[in-house]
């Protein structure tokens, strides 16, 4: 459950302009993930041991990563989007030829 929760948040870090950044807490936590596994595997461990780093290493993952949705990355302008009513409208021609073409599209034809 957790990882689909670090997967969310590394999209929306990306989405927010932190772009390949986001990818290194989860990459990081991965990485020191399966070195700590090998190494408690290799001195004979429990998986209880494993457990407890994997829960740490996970949840420092997500603390950073709703740190980077957070906030913008240094530099970054806020992104805008741009509003509805701010767009031209589309003028009686466009329209009439709109749906014209529409027209002709779907009329049923006499060769058929």
């Amino acid at each position: 459950m957790l990882l689909i929760l670090e997967i969310w948040l590394t999209v929306k870090a990306w989405r927010k302009g932190w772009k390949a950044l986001a990818l290194l807490p989860l990459g990081v936590a991965l990485g020191i993930g399966f070195v700590v596994g090998a190494v408690i595997g290799a001195s004979g461990g429990s998986g209880e041991d494993l457990w407890a780093w994997g829960l740490i290493g996970d949840l420092t993952a997500i603390v950073i990563l709703a740190f980077m949705c957070a906030r913008l990355p240094q530099g970054a302008s806020t992104p805008t989007v741009p509003d509805v009513a701010e767009q031209p409208a589309l003028s009686a021609d466009c329209r009439a030829a709109d749906i014209e073409a529409a027209e002709a599209i779907c009329a049923p034809t006499a060769n058929r």
